[in-house]
């Protein structure tokens, strides 16, 4: 049979980290005039589909073909599983983006 929980396990705490970082931090500041969301797809771009049909693809083409699936993601302890449908058509191009990136950040 399960005890009753002490008092103290069953408190929550909210974190967020706009109450941890200073208004006027300079990180809120950079982050105010870069767009990160850009900077994330031209890495891709420029690591991860070089030498591939999305070599010179704009923004809003990678966001429709490579971020934009139906897919099923899976999170466990150590790993995200993500499942794509077989006719997917640019399989190939994400699996090989995804081995460029993560080879690039270890």
């Amino acid at each position: 049979m399960l005890k009753k929980p002490l008092p103290e396990q069953t408190v929550l705490e909210m974190v967020t980290l706009e109450g941890l970082v200073p208004k006027d931090h300079l990180l809120r500041k950079i982050a105010a005039v870069i767009d990160f969301d850009y900077v994330l797809l031209c890495a891709l771009r420029r690591i991860g589909l070089a030498h591939s049909q999305f070599a010179d693809a704009t923004c809003g083409t990678l966001r429709l073909a490579l971020l934009k699936i139906g897919a099923q993601v899976t999170r466990s302890v150590r790993r995200i599983k993500l499942a794509m449908t077989s006719a997917y058509p640019w399989q190939h191009e994400w699996a090989l983006a995804h081995a460029r990136m993560t080879a690039a950040a270890a």
